[in-house]
């Protein structure tokens, strides 16, 4: 889809992404977060974001919503994988690169290569996916290795196998006595990549999982499963589930905004750009970008069921992009 026409197409079609999105809880955006003031100049032209298929839909709703802000602007998408995004800039053939991970040592490589100096990575989101069991279950923390051998059947993260609760719960927990019922997705979910690559390092789930067709049909099964455990974005938190901490650097670490850069199952939304040393952004993609780190462009992160950045993160990426206010 590489025109706005079919854009807007997309929008449409999208919906069917968006929809699943209105059952979670959705997750606030930071309160502190500055609101989106558009600039006195009358912005015209066209944006071209090209990259990862699993952000073409916050990436729609915010060209959506730039573009209502500014008529004179044309966003153009083209989601076909995170691994389209560095080349599409090296061709000239993107104005924004959009990845769901960090760029890879031979993206940098080859971006510098051709420029002579490194890619602008910019944070904007992310996923985080919460393993849940239900309200009364008083499990208090697992390890990474405990995800694994919970859902895995390769185990590739040393854990022995895990299918009675008797084997994690004290035994006067209310479902010590019973086994282990693992929920998850079908391949074809972005949450099951998510898992699969940091809960399971990319091992096999065991044929014991059993798939949902949605993450809300997933949260809503453990609310009535005593016995369940099941992965889910945080977003989707309800009542009668509730997500256990993963234990990182030593430590619990629950799936908040604040601890982005330390809860394991954490998937990351960048923008990146070509941005010459010493230069500053063109005013088009300057005033994109602060869109898209305020509180409006956050806002829309949140109501795509994912987790929007806490303001202390977008500060440190306007700031990154050189685009923050005097204030910041």
């Amino acid at each position: 889809m590489n025109s706005r026409i079919q854009r807007r197409s997309y929008v449409a079609l999208v919906s069917l992404l968006v929809l699943p999105s209105l059952a979670a809880a959705q997750v606030q955006t930071d309160p502190d977060l500055p609101h989106y003031v558009a600039g006195e100049e009358k912005l015209s032209g066209k944006i071209r974001l090209v990259g990862s298929d699993w952000m073409n839909n916050i990436v729609t709703l915010w060209g959506a919503e730039f573009e209502k802000r500014h008529p004179g602007v044309q966003i153009v998408i083209e989601g076909k994988g995170s691994s389209t995004a560095t080349a599409a800039l090296i061709a000239g053939r993107a104005d924004i690169g959009t990845i769901s991970r960090p760029l890879k040592e031979k993206e940098l490589a080859a971006f510098e290569e051709k420029f002579g100096y490194p890619p602008t990575q910019i944070l904007v989101g992310c996923e985080m996916l919460a393993v849940f069991v239900h309200a009364r279950n008083p499990l208090t923390q697992l390890e990474r290795s405990e995800v694994d051998a919970i859902f895995s059947a390769t185990r590739k993260l040393g854990g022995g196998n895990l299918e009675q609760w008797n084997q994690l719960l004290p035994p006067a927990a209310p479902m010590a006595k019973l086994s282990i019922h693992p929920y998850g997705r079908n391949s074809l979910a972005t949450s099951y990549g998510i898992f699969k690559s940091k809960g399971l390092n990319s091992g096999d789930f065991k044929p014991s999982v059993q798939e949902l067709p949605g993450s809300a049909a997933i949260v809503r099964q453990i609310a009535v499963d005593t016995a369940g455990c099941g992965y889910a974005g945080i977003a989707y938190q309800a009542q009668g589930v509730r997500a256990v901490p993963l234990v990182a650097g030593g430590k619990p670490v629950t799936p908040t905004a604040e601890n982005i850069d330390a809860y394991p199952l954490t998937q990351k939304f960048y923008l990146v750009l070509n941005v010459p040393p010493q230069e500053q952004i063109d005013p088009l993609r300057r005033e994109f970008l602060k869109f898209v780190l305020s509180g409006d462009g956050q806002d829309l992160v949140a109501q795509d069921g994912l987790v929007p950045l806490a303001a202390s993160s977008v500060k440190r990426e306007r700031q990154r992009a050189n685009i923050a206010d005097a204030a910041e």
